[in-house]
């Protein structure tokens, strides 16, 4: 039988909360709840990508580019 997919409910940042000045870098990490959510795939994104940069390879950061 086929199972019914588990949509994700909730998906816990950690990192986002600190404050970054020009030029700092910071490790993101996404959890993503239920634990069986049938896709955990996170796709990282910013409004302004010239005062962020966001990076996921081999694991997600933040750079800081310009106040803003």
């Amino acid at each position: 039988p086929v199972s019914e997919p588990v949509f994700a409910a909730q998906v816990k940042i950690e990192g986002a909360e600190d404050t970054l000045y020009v030029g700092d870098k910071i490790a993101l990490k996404a959890t993503v709840f239920p634990p069986q959510t049938t896709d955990t795939s996170i796709t990282w994104s910013t409004s302004d990508e010239t005062i962020y940069r966001l990076f996921s390879v081999p694991d997600a950061f933040a750079v800081r580019l310009r106040h803003g």
